[in-house]
């Protein structure tokens, strides 16, 4: 159990000393620890949380289903929205950022607020980055941990950066 990992665990035994078998299957496995033994856990991941790299649809990220997981940059594409809704929670894996093309609303309350943080107790991800949107973006009541710089830190170097190509000519 644990506050900042979200995973539904299942422990199976199996001996190796004749020829494999499971110990047990049962939701709980008593095992008398009377002798040296090693236990191997091995996690599946739940993917039903998980985050795809990029949002084609209008998407919203409820609290009652967070915290979502992003292993990866995520991007919102063009004319797409991502909202939070007050509680919700993404976790980004170390150096992950998230890439705003379209709109992202993410507007919590001060008993309820949205937040981004990495993965882990001093989890390090990448930065909220908004390049040519192509719609107006709020938030409010957002908190943020953990931040760092965009991937290209020379155009995103805050933990919410605005990057712009200008097409055409100044006159």
């Amino acid at each position: 159990s644990s506050s900042d990992v979200s995973f539904d665990l299942e422990l199976d035994g199996f001996f190796t000393e004749n020829g494999g078998g499971y110990l047990s299957n049962d939701t709980e496995l008593h095992l008398p620890l009377d002798q040296n033994r090693t236990l191997m856990a091995v996690f599946t991941p739940n993917s039903q949380n998980l985050l795809p790299t990029e949002i084609n649809q209008n998407t919203i990220l409820t609290a009652a289903n967070s915290p979502y997981i992003a292993l990866a940059d995520l991007t919102v594409r063009p004319n797409v929205s991502l909202s939070m809704e007050p509680g919700a929670e993404i976790q980004l894996a170390e150096g992950a950022s998230i890439y705003i093309n379209g709109q992202f609303s993410a507007n919590g309350n001060e008993d309820l607020p949205v937040t981004i943080r990495g993965i882990g107790v001093n989890g390090r991800w990448g930065a909220l980055c908004f390049e040519n949107t192509t719609a107006p973006s709020s938030f409010s009541y957002m908190r943020i941990d953990g931040a760092t710089t965009g991937a290209d830190a020379v155009r995103f170097k805050a933990a919410v950066s605005i990057g712009m190509i200008i097409v055409g000519r100044l006159r």
